[in-house]
This record gives structure tokens, C-alpha cells and sequence, in this order.
């Protein structure tokens, strides 16, 4: 079939069609996307996909290969320079899973709150990150293309190896161990009304496979760093939450967990 190309970034590409596309469905590209990319055959899957007025379809779709086949740049921003800085439901103080009406009321609080012209809390440079954040969230399209972007981020930023074969050997299983503690500990702080994540979640966001994670979550559960629930739903402890801290007080941070460990020994 034939679309119009509507917009490009590095990571992938929006485009008008007749007809929906299944999210997750893996779309062959042909045709020159842009100027500066050299790809003009390549596969991407559907991130979102949204009916607009007209009846036509507006879908988003990521690249399959967002590198070129390149070596993984870790540096690398998958969002634009104001993504990065800005999560737009942390600047509206809201859940990823907020209803588009709880949005708009908290958008119009904050709103009131931080305007220019409200003598007693009014800030310029809050208000303008609030209606920033209210433009892309409280508009469906926009929202869904954030959402995919934002969870790619998620996903990448949190990736700790890059080659399957170096999810084993002893350095492997605490990395192994120390991603899903931080990642557990990092949810919790995000969304404390929900701090949970699924086995599967968590298998996603680490990228190593559910087989090379059984022992260190059993290793967590037993040191009550981390705790199941009824549903198999993983939190972390006050237990995790100390050893996150303390281990955070004593380096310079948490991003050794995305690079790959070093090869064992013979």
C-alpha cells in the first residue's frame, strides 16, 4: 500500500494511511524517508495507531534497526532535547495511566497555580512547562506518540546488556541483580499508588530473557530486597529501597547497570 510520509525523526516515522494498522505489526518500508538517511528499505513495527475525523488513519511507526547496524551509542537521546528534560507526566504531577479527564483538571489546578498573573504562586517558567506538558498530553494523537517514545526511552535507558551471551557469569548475575532492584526502586518513586511491575515488565525494560532473570529474583526475594504479591507482581522493600540508597551514596551513580559486563575468565 501507499502512504504519505508526514513526519521523520532518527527512531522512526509517522505516515498517513487508508486503512488501521495493528500495533506491534512490522511494516516494510520503501522509499526515500529523508534527507541525511541513506535508508530506503527497511523494516519498522506500528507503535500507535489513530483514526482521525476523515476516516483515514494516522500510525507511528519505530524503526526495527534504529541504529543503522551501527554499534549502540549509549549517549545516543532517543527523545528531543526537551523529552529528555521534561517527562510530561511528571510536570503534571500524574500517572502514564491517567484518564484524559483527570488531564484536564489537573492541568487547569496547575494552571491557576502557576500563572504569570497569580500574584502569590504565579511562575513563568513552571507555566510554561505545565502548558507544554498539557499540549501533548491532553491531546490523544500527540499523547500516543509520546507514550511510544517515552517507553522506547524507558526500554533503552534501562537495557543492561547488549549481546545475549553476556547475560552470564558471575559479574552478569549482579548486574543482573542491581538493574532490577533500580528499576523497582525507580518505579516505586515514579508511582507510588502503583510501585508494582510484572515479571514480564520488568524482563521487557532489562531486555534478558525470563530463563537468565529466575535466579536473580530469587536471590532478591530471599535477601527481602524485593517482595511478590497475590497477582506476581514484584515492589521493592524499605529493605531494597536502603541497599539502592546506599549504594548510590557510594558511587556516582546507577548508570554502570546499561553498560555490558566484562567477559569472564576461562
Amino acid at each position: 500500500m501507499t502512504a504519505d510520509l508526514v513526519d521523520y525523526s532518527p527512531t522512526g516515522v509517522g505516515i498517513a494511511v487508508a486503512i488501521p494498522l495493528a500495533v506491534g505489526t512490522v511494516i516494510n518500508l520503501n522509499g526515500k524517508l529523508a534527507e541525511g538517511d541513506d535508508r530506503t528499505n527497511c523494516d519498522a513495527h506500528v507503535a500507535w495507531c489513530l483514526e482521525k475525523q476523515d476516516g483515514s488513519y494516522r500510525a507511528g511507526l519505530q524503526f526495527e534497526d534504529i541504529h543503522h547496524g551501527e554499534p549502540w551509542q549509549r549517549d545516543e537521546p532517543l527523545l528531543d532535547k526537551n523529552e529528555l528534560e521534561d517527562d510530561y507526566y511528571e510536570v503534571l504531577q500524574l500517572s502514564a495511566n491517567a484518564t484524559p479527564d483527570t488531564i484536564h483538571r489537573v492541568y487547569r489546578m496547575l494552571a491557576q497555580r502557576f500563572h504569570p498573573d497569580n500574584a502569590e504562586t504565579g511562575d513563568e517558567e513552571v507555566f510554561k512547562r505545565v502548558l507544554a506538558a498539557y499540549r501533548i498530553l491532553g491531546d490523544p494523537e500527540t499523547r500516543a506518540a509520546f507514550d511510544a517514545r517515552r517507553l522506547t526511552n524507558r526500554r533503552i535507558r534501562w537495557r543492561i546488556f547488549d549481546r545475549p551471551e553476556a547475560a552470564q557469569g558471575i559479574a552478569a548475575e549482579k548486574r543482573k541483580r542491581d538493574g532490577i532492584l533500580s528499576l523497582l526502586y525507580t518505579h516505586r518513586l515514579n508511582e507510588p499508588e502503583h510501585p508494582q511491575l510484572a515479571f514480564h515488565e520488568l524482563e521487557d525494560l532489562l531486555g534478558c530473557p525470563r530463563d537468565h532473570l529466575q535466579v536473580s529474583f530469587w536471590y532478591l526475594k530471599e535477601k527481602g530486597l524485593i517482595r511478590r504479591d497475590d497477582r506476581g507482581r514484584y515492589e521493592v522493600t524499605a529493605a531494597g529501597v536502603d541497599e539502592v540508597e546506599g549504594r548510590e551514596s557510594e558511587s556516582s551513580g546507577l548508570r554502570g547497570l546499561i553498560a555490558a559486563p566484562e567477559p569472564e575468565p576461562a
